[in-house]
């Protein structure tokens, strides 16, 4: 029990240390968060934006914001986040384009550490919303959908460690408990229509 008990308290704390994660929206834009090995700071890139509007901004639990940039008429764009700057305390990075908005908490410790919390990613136009809420791995399904939903997790081999398909209308939410997954990455992939929607997360 208390071992178990330990894991589940790693895998709160950690799961989004050292990340890196890709999302492919019907333009085809794609894009990477990677953190720094000493996770001070972040590598944020973003590639085919082809016209499209992207806005990224940090703000902390006040709601004020502290960091805000707007992307446009650019191919591609990188830039490196760095958060010794920052205060102690917990911040929300999110990033929208195109009808998509990627939520991300992050914390700053007193040695200005960045440790990566839950995260969610929500097509606005279809409701479909994934997210990883400490252990949990969250998938709400919109009113507004008609359709199949597939949802597949990958190991960092390739190999399908969950898979299960949806009747949009049928299932509104979805919970998978991640506290039994061995330790490494993982790619969670979101299927309806013709978008295709991508995470990468890591459970250490």
């Amino acid at each position: 029990m208390k071992t178990n008990l330990l894991r589940a308290f790693i895998v709160l704390s950690l799961i989004f240390n050292f990340i890196s994660f890709s999302s492919y929206a019907k333009k085809g834009i794609s894009y990477n968060f990677i953190a720094s090995k000493d996770a001070k700071s972040v590598v944020l890139s973003i590639e085919n934006i082809e016209g499209a509007e992207v806005y990224i901004h940090i703000e902390d639990m006040d709601k004020q914001v502290i960091l805000e940039r707007k992307i446009k008429d650019e191919d591609k764009y990188s830039t490196v986040l760095d958060f010794n700057w920052l205060k102690v305390g917990k911040y929300i990075f999110t990033m929208s384009f195109e009808d998509n908005k990627v939520d991300r908490e992050f914390f700053i410790t007193p040695d200005k550490n960045a440790i990566f919390m839950n995260y969610s990613m929500t097509s606005l136009n279809t409701g479909l919303k994934i997210s990883v809420n400490f252990d949990k791995l969250l998938l709400i399904i919109g009113n507004n959908l008609n359709g199949k939903v597939k949802l597949t997790l990958y190991n960092n081999r390739d190999k399908i460690m969950y898979e299960k398909r949806f009747i949009a209308g049928a299932m509104k939410l979805k919970r998978l408990d991640l506290s039994n997954f061995p330790e490494g990455t993982y790619t969670a992939t979101l299927i309806y229509g013709d978008k295709k929607y991508s995470d990468s997360f890591t459970i250490l």
